[in-house]
């Protein structure tokens, strides 16, 4: 099995513990509050802090374990070799960013509906941005033949395979 092929196994693993994670979030936000429409400083805010920051630290503190490696690398038998923690939190940083732009996008995008408002060009912008983004760090990951991916080579990280 292919390096690219073992990542993208191991990115469908993880995004389905984080699935699982938000699925949870999501339900008990319909028990513990009633649904209403927040304004999109305090989504972004409260995304962040519910939602963001948990993803990002499970794969920062899985990454920077012993082990290198998230739950999904660990199956895939993948890990990342960096030189020092930095390393570590400016990948995760990096790779989490077009999720936290179109979460930004996302929050303007809904208020300015609702609002029944006009939505603003750079609400587009933001969406499309982090979609575009996405899409050259998925290109990027063909590129390398799966060992880095643009967020890798900006952050000094690369991804290896362990066969034991």
């Amino acid at each position: 099995m292919s390096l690219v092929v073992r990542r993208i196994l191991a990115f469908v693993i993880d995004y389905f513990i984080i699935l699982a994670y938000a699925g949870l979030l999501f339900g008990l936000t319909f028990l513990i509050a009633e649904p209403q429409p927040l304004h999109p400083i305090k989504a972004q805010i409260l995304g962040f802090i519910t939602l963001t920051l948990p993803v990002f630290l499970y794969s920062f503190l899985l990454e920077k374990s012993s082990f290198r490696a998230t739950i999904g690398k660990r199956l895939m038998k993948l890990s990342v070799q960096y030189s020092n923690s930095i390393d570590v939190a400016q990948r995760n940083f990096l790779k989490y960013l077009p999720w936290e732009i179109a979460h930004t996008g996302i929050h303007w995008l809904m208020f300015y509906s609702w609002s029944e408002l006009e939505i603003p060009l750079w609400v587009w912008v933001l969406t499309y941005l982090s979609q575009l983004l996405a899409l050259v760090y998925f290109i990027s990951l063909f590129r390398a033949k799966g060992t880095k991916t643009l967020y890798d080579f900006l952050a000094g990280t690369r991804l290896v395979y362990r066969n034991h």
